[in-house]
């Protein structure tokens, strides 16, 4: 504990600032990614739905 504490010390205020983004970046990407995941199938399922061959079924 001593030795992050001791890093925090040291480290520039401007990089402090950005410590809060940094934290919350994975979860950010992670959602980002599961909406662009959505949305690709969303758009593949759309095509597929308007496909003659589904519409026969």
């Amino acid at each position: 504990m001593a030795q992050q504490e001791s890093i925090l010390e040291e480290f520039p205020v401007d990089y402090l600032e950005e410590v809060p983004d940094f934290i919350c970046f994975p979860k950010q990407k992670k959602s980002k990614e599961k909406l662009h995941l959505t949305m690709t199938g969303k758009h593949v399922l759309k095509k597929d739905w308007l496909l003659p061959e589904e519409s026969e079924v």
